[in-house]
């Protein structure tokens, strides 16, 4: 009974843990693909609101035309930041408003430039229109880093998941080694040692590997 129950007690650990990771795991994910899908109609947005610019039309009217035009996530986020300034929030606030929601560099890029340009004068049009051909060019950079670091990034992940395959493994085939972990607290000095430099690993790991452009 006690070695079932220890049996027990091995396994539950390191599956509430994965567990417990789920849904922050799954609400990162949605957050990335959103800012993804966002980053990846921001070029095409902005050159449609610079033929909107050249057309003669107001800023606003090219905002309209995006949220009118655009799928989500794009549609809803400029909609959004075209009612606030219909309903009286400066350009400035609105469109700070849209780069605190959509954290993502391209955004904020876009965003500093109008603000500038409506304070400092300047060819808007032109502007938004670089602003897009220098997305496209990082994605493309992005592109190439991504299928050059492939390798890393895998074996990255089989670092990460290899320790608790074998844990989970040992629980089944010989309980009585990780016992010691579990019963003995000098040996769940050893697990909490264990766990953070992975974190550690993981962290400087990361570093390498990823490549901000």
């Amino acid at each position: 009974m006690t070695s079932y129950f220890s049996k027990t007690i091995l396994i539950a650990i390191p599956v509430a843990l994965l567990l417990a990771t789920v849904p922050f795991a799954y609400a990162f994910v949605r957050r990335r693909k959103r800012l993804d899908e966002f980053e990846k109609q921001l070029p095409d947005a902005l050159e449609m609101i610079a033929r909107t610019l050249r057309a003669g039309h107001a800023f606003p009217t090219g905002l309209q035309m995006v949220a009118h035009e655009f799928g989500e996530p794009l549609k809803s986020e400029f909609k959004k930041t075209l009612d606030e300034i219909n309903f009286g929030i400066s350009y400035e606030e609105a469109l700070r408003n849209l780069a605190s929601r959509m954290d993502c560099q391209d955004v904020k890029f876009f965003v500093v430039s109008v603000i500038i340009q409506k304070t400092s004068g300047g060819n808007l049009a032109e502007i938004l229109e670089n602003i897009g051909r220098l997305i496209r060019e990082r994605f493309k950079l992005k592109g190439r880093i991504r299928t050059l670091s492939a390798e890393a990034r895998l074996s990255a992940g089989v670092l990460i998941i290899l320790p608790f395959a074998i844990f989970i493994t040992l629980s089944f085939v010989n309980p009585s080694y990780l016992n010691v972990l579990i019963t003995d607290p000098l040996g769940q000095m050893v697990v909490a040692a264990a766990l953070f430099l992975m974190l550690l690993r993981h962290h400087f790991y990361a570093e390498m590997i990823i490549i901000r452009v």
